[in-house]
């Protein structure tokens, strides 16, 4: 009996269609290549919402309960698988970019080659098969059986990759039987965030693969492991598994050169589909009629190449207005903003000069309540001396002054005319100080104004209460 031969796919990516792989009516309805009548299982399904819940809702929770700020909180799983999701896209977005500034560059010497970023995807796929290359023809149920032996060992041998969905599909017009294996990676052991977070280096690392350099990562060892594990389930089956490096003309072929190749086939037919229409045509045409029609559909592209020319010039005149009235609206933005901050020092200095009015106001008028009070003391004293002056004269008094006008002294005046003269003399000087000290009191406002005009800050003051 003939030995049979068959190359082997473990193919892991991050491309996932959940409803795709279960089967979904409203999705694969669209799908001309499914054929539901024929054989597809689901061998294993669970919410995503559910494992991510049970991988790391405790984590998210403990780690949110331990943050003060609101702002540095996750917010739950359902915000971390979002979180996820948003991340992947701006780093996708990204690559796509820098992959295209590469490719335009890539002729470029003094061009610095950008790098691409990584980031989790919210579930990953492997797409597993076994695909026949020589030998008896395998049937379907014996491949079933290879891939379902190699499904119900995958859990065990990958304990931090937790299962999503495990779906077998023999559906799918041209293509072999195939799984689609769902997953999501738990790394553990973070400082930074919850202790257990999605991802597939930090999952690699503790099922014992480490990383040894870009073609030998944790992720490429793991994979090849998974091969190596299908390889041991067919060649159990009497199947030799053909590689590249075994020296055999058939070599190991991966989903995507698998489909690659389908794709080929299929566009190849359709090829040969067209030159035989096209051939059929060419006999259709070799009339006189068909050649005046083809003349006048010559003439007539023409005339639409010329109009689709036009077209673009006025598209390119617009796209260059379009990129001048940016330009003009720019600026005008910017011109607002400087008339905005001109503006606002403007009112700054505005609101200083009327702090420092209102300030210099306020000392003028507490200088203007002080010399008030003085003028307002003088006065009192000045009425003092008249109330007593004004006293009437009583009988004491009267006798007391007579004795005293009586009484000669050797200057030759009397004690009552020495008493009086040192009286008036008291009374000037008291006069005097309080004339003084007014005069004192407005020399210094005099000053201090003097100082305010010198430095630039004149202003009409008022003084009064």
């Amino acid at each position: 009996m003939a030995t049979r031969e068959a190359t082997i796919a473990a193919h892991h990516g991050t491309e996932v269609a959940l409803r795709h792989n279960r089967r979904d009516p409203e999705v694969v309805m669209a799908e001309d290549h499914i054929d539901l009548d024929r054989p597809h299982e689901v061998w294993y399904e669970k919410p995503l919402e559910q494992v991510y819940e049970e991988q790391f809702g405790d984590a998210i929770r403990e780690y949110d309960a331990g943050q003060r700020r609101a702002s540095r909180r996750i917010g739950g799983v359902q915000a971390y698988m979002e979180q996820i999701m948003q991340e992947r896209a701006e780093v996708d977005e990204y690559n796509k970019r820098v992959k295209k500034e590469n490719k335009a560059h890539e002729n470029d010497p003094n061009w610095k080659k950008k790098r691409t970023k990584a980031a989790p995807a919210l579930v990953y796929e492997e797409i597993a098969g076994v695909y026949q290359q020589s030998g008896p023809p395998l049937t379907e149920a014996e491949k079933r059986d290879m891939l379902k032996e190699y499904a119900e060992g995958w859990q065990e041998r990958n304990p931090k990759m937790a299962l999503v969905g495990i779906y077998y599909h023999a559906d799918e017009e041209g293509k072999d039987p195939h799984l689609h294996i769902d997953y999501v990676p738990v790394g553990e052991g973070y400082q930074r965030g919850p202790k257990r977070q999605n991802s597939l280096e930090r999952a690699c690392n503790a099922m014992g693969y480490k990383s040894e350099g870009i073609k030998s990562s944790a992720q490429i060892k793991w994979q090849s492991d998974e091969r190596d594990a299908l390889q041991r389930i067919c060649e159990a089956h009497g199947i030799d598994v053909l590689h590249p490096q075994a020296g055999k003309n058939s070599q190991h072929k991966s989903t995507a050169q698998y489909k690659l190749e389908q794709k080929l086939k299929e566009a190849e037919e359709r090829c040969a589909k067209w030159q035989q229409r096209a051939s059929e045509l060419e006999e259709q045409l070799k009339g006189p009629m068909p050649l005046l029609v083809y003349k006048g559909a010559k003439e007539r592209k023409k005339q639409y190449e010329a109009e689709a020319e036009a077209a673009e010039a006025r598209a390119r005149e617009a796209e260059a207005r379009r990129e001048a009235a940016e330009k003009q609206a720019e600026e005008a933005r910017q011109r607002a903003v400087e008339a905005e901050e001109q503006r606002k020092a403007s009112e700054d200095a505005r609101k200083r000069e009327e702090a420092e009015r209102k300030r210099l106001r306020d000392d003028m008028a507490a200088m203007g309540r002080m010399i008030q009070g003085k003028v307002n003391e003088a006065l009192k004293v000045k009425a003092y001396f008249e109330q007593v002056q004004k006293a009437p004269v009583t009988p004491t008094l009267k006798a007391m002054g007579d004795y005293m006008q009586g009484v000669k002294l050797k200057d030759g005046r009397t004690l009552f005319d020495k008493v009086k003269s040192e009286c008036g003399v008291l009374q000037q000087r008291v006069a005097k100080r309080n004339t003084d000290s007014l005069d004192d009191i407005i020399a210094e406002a005099t000053r201090k104004a003097s100082e305010q005009r010198q430095q630039g800050r004149s202003h009409d003051y008022e003084i009064g209460g």
